[in-house]
């Protein structure tokens, strides 16, 4: 097959002068790429029309950050541009050749299809660029499953390609014509734009077929909108078809110049909506050095309110063997403790604990309510009169406002058995949200704990106990470039540590260790959704 016609017809053309843009639009508005007009429409739910940015050179690939900021690629002078909330324009990565397709990945991950180049690119959100995929031909428009998978249509072989979150590729679906729009609907069936033979197919997750519109001219660009309409951009006939979920198709918008993508602005979540609602370990707690100790950091302008609790007794009824009896809390701040419990009856926060719903099972165990500013704060749980056992430190963000729990930390025991260290989160909200876990151990061993453990490996599992991710050797992950990235390299190469992005839900990750080994481990799981203060 040869490329496509309208990329031949564009290569002459020259990138005109730089106008300026509007500001972007509201939740639910539609953004269109108007390649021969070199023009980026918006249109509100209406239909109404204006014009956002003009003077661009072939734009194609659209894309929406966690900030708000709109990345669009000019496929004529291979540049991708970064506008602003306010319309302010800048350019974020240059000398790329066919940039076709946009779309951001975990951490702030934006990954570029190279139409010409036959390769994918992933940029941080720093412009640094490494190649992700290679021996394309013609990759013409990427797209993300709610897995984290990510799809690309192969315009000159057909076929759909899935490339798992690790990298590793395998083929969805062959035989789609010249496949150009890619877009997943609410229950993950894959809606494929056929350009040539002017069709849409669907695929449903299990990958079966079947034809959801015909006699169109250059289907192009998918999206679909909140409702569940699926908006397409019929490229010859210079139209932006609406198609109800059963296939009732109307014309949205006409009179186009080749309309070759389309991209909806999402919604911007509540403040603190996609926070990190729950933070909990579990690990056996001992005396001195091998006491529980728990550090977490929250972020932003406001207060936060959160409860802290230590669980011990109860334990024993989830089939725990060998838990602690009787936990104390303490919760510090740089300057010292700010507060402490024993017995969480006997605390003067007990009724409004119990008020929303999180009073211990036990009355042996303890349980504290704080409202915190900003700032990086440590829980230590010890045994009374030096007990020892499993005892679980959680940690609840009842506030959910401008602030959030970016960071959680917990040093204790490494052990095999239910002496393993447990984390678990709870992430709220609609949206995904970017995890880097570590779980660290020798470099302990440099800040005075002789007992660490030596050779950590970390799991992560979901609510339904299905493993999501593995890490061993942090260096030797395929991670490690983006760790380094953000600044949360472990410090021994026998460490562990992995990128994760993640639906809401509830997680855990366990810290072990290699055969015959033991001692004193850290695990960690930082947020580095952007604007967390992580990313970088």
């Amino acid at each position: 097959m040869t490329a496509r016609p309208f990329y031949r017809r564009f290569l002459a053309v020259i990138a005109s002068a730089t106008l300026a843009s509007a500001a972007l639009g509201a939740s639910g508005d539609l953004f269109e790429a108007d390649f021969s007009g070199g023009i980026i429409y918006k249109f509100d739910p209406s239909g109404a029309r204006t014009v956002f940015a003009m003077g661009l050179s072939g734009p194609e690939g659209l894309a929406f950050d966690a900030n708000g900021n709109l990345f669009v690629s000019e496929t004529g002078t291979g540049t991708i541009y970064k506008y602003a909330p306010n319309g302010t324009r800048t350019t974020f990565a240059s000398s790329l050749n066919g940039p076709a397709s946009l779309v951001f990945g975990g951490a702030g991950i934006l990954y570029d299809a190279e139409f010409f180049g036959n390769v994918i690119y992933k940029f941080t959100s720093a412009g640094a660029r490494t190649t992700f995929a290679t021996s394309l031909n013609g990759p013409a428009v990427l797209a993300f499953d709610s897995a984290g998978n990510l799809f690309t249509a192969d315009f000159q072989s057909g076929v759909i390609y899935k490339y798992s979150p690790s990298g590793t590729r395998s083929t969805f679906a062959t035989g789609t014509g010249n496949p150009h729009g890619l877009a997943f609907d609410a229950n993950g069936n894959l809606f494929v734009g056929d350009f040539e033979g002017g069709t849409i197919l669907r695929f449903t997750p299990a990958g079966a077929r079947s034809t959801f519109a015909t006699g169109l001219s250059g289907p192009h660009g998918l999206a679909f909108n909140q409702s569940g309409d699926l908006f397409e951009a019929d490229y010859n006939s210079g139209n932006i078809y609406r198609f109800t979920p059963g296939g009732g198709r109307t014309t949205f918008a006409s009179g186009l110049s080749n309309p070759a993508n389309l991209l909806f602005q999402p919604p911007a979540p509540p403040p603190g909506r996609n926070n990190l609602l729950n933070l909990s370990t579990r690990t056996f707690v001992g005396t001195d050095t091998g006491v529980l100790i728990g550090g977490f950091i929250l972020q932003g302008p406001d207060p936060s309110t959160i409860v802290l609790r230590a669980i011990g007794p109860s334990l024993t009824a989830a089939g725990v063997s060998g838990a602690l009896q009787d936990p104390f809390l303490e919760l510090r701040d740089s300057a010292g403790v700010i507060q402490s419990n024993d017995n969480w009856q006997s605390g003067p926060d007990a009724a409004s604990i119990a008020s929303v719903g999180l009073a211990p099972t036990d009355p042996h165990e303890a349980a504290l309510r704080a409202t915190l500013a900003s700032g990086a704060y440590t829980v230590i749980v010890r045994g009374v009169g030096d007990g020892i056992g499993i005892g679980l430190v959680e940690l609840y963000d009842l506030q959910q406002g401008n602030n959030r729990a970016a960071n959680i930390s917990t040093r204790g025991n490494v052990m095999s058995g239910d002496g393993v260290m447990i984390a678990g989160c709870i992430i709220g909200g609609n949206q995904r949200k970017d995890l880097i876990v570590r779980a660290l151990g020798p470099s302990l061993r440099d800040r005075g704990v002789a007992n660490a453990v030596g050779n950590p490996n970390l799991r992560l599992v979901n609510s339904q106990g299905l493993v999501a991710a593995t890490d061993d050797d942090w260096s030797q992950g395929p991670d490690a470039a983006m760790i380094i990235g953000v600044g949360l390299a472990p410090e021994s190469a026998l460490e562990a540590a992995m990128v994760v992005s993640l639906a809401p839900g509830a997680y855990t990750a366990i810290e072990g260790a290699a055969p015959q080994d033991s001692g004193i481990g850290l695990v960690e799981i930082y947020d580095i959704t952007p604007a967390s203060g992580f990313a970088q």
